[in-house]
Formats: structure tokens, sequence, C-alpha cells
């Protein structure tokens, strides 16, 4: 029991730190890789113990105990993906826009006249 309590709140920690790079200025997407992996490895251990033990057999203190453990990783587990949502989202604005303005930047050096249609 002792070991999944540990391995719950190592899964927690790791969560948080992904969410804490982040939170980061300029994120970094080896360290984010990095950590998604060793969350990978530890929610397969988690599954392993589970597999291996009778969970099931678990009394109602030890379930109740579990239960906080595994809500909090729901919720860091939403908080990751919105993050991630939101970076994609404004990843593709700042891609369209920088198309845009390439678009139009090529027009005006080839026509020698400019076009701000695109704009």
């Amino acid at each position: 029991m002792i070991s999944l309590h540990q391995k719950l709140q190592e899964l927690n920690q790791v969560s948080e730190s992904i969410l804490f790079e982040l939170d980061g200025e300029n994120p970094s997407l080896d360290s984010i890789q990095l950590s998604l992996d060793t969350r990978n490895d530890i929610i397969g251990e988690i599954r392993d113990y589970i597999h291996s033990s009778h969970i099931s057999d678990l009394c109602e203190n030890e379930k109740k105990a579990l239960k906080p453990y595994f809500n909090d990783f729901r919720q860091l587990n939403k908080e990751i993906q919105a993050k991630l949502t939101d970076s994609l989202n404004r990843n593709q604005q700042e891609l369209v826009t920088a198309a845009k303005q390439r678009k139009a930047e090529d027009r005006y050096h080839v026509l020698k006249k400019p076009d701000i249609s695109y704009f």
C-alpha cells in the first residue's frame, strides 16, 4: 500500500513539474517530453501494481486514502491538457499571422505596389 501511495505522489509531482514548465515564458519541449516519459513510466508501474495485487481487497479506509491522489492527478491532467490546447491554439494563430505577413511582403516586392488586401 505504501508503494502505491508513493507512486501516486511521485506521479502528481511529475505532473506539477509539467505544469510549472508550461507556465514558463519559454517552455522547454525536451524537459516536457522527459517529464511525460517519466509520467508514463510511473503510470505503467501503477498499472502493474494494480494488476499484480488484489486492489479490490483493499479496505474502505485504504481506498479513501488513495482517492485524493487520484483526484489530484485528474485535476492536474485537466490543467495540463488545457495549457497544451491553449499553447497549440496560440501557436497556430501566430503561424497564420506570419504566413499572411509573408504573403503580403512577397506581393509588395513582386508588384512594386503594395497590396494590403491580406490584412
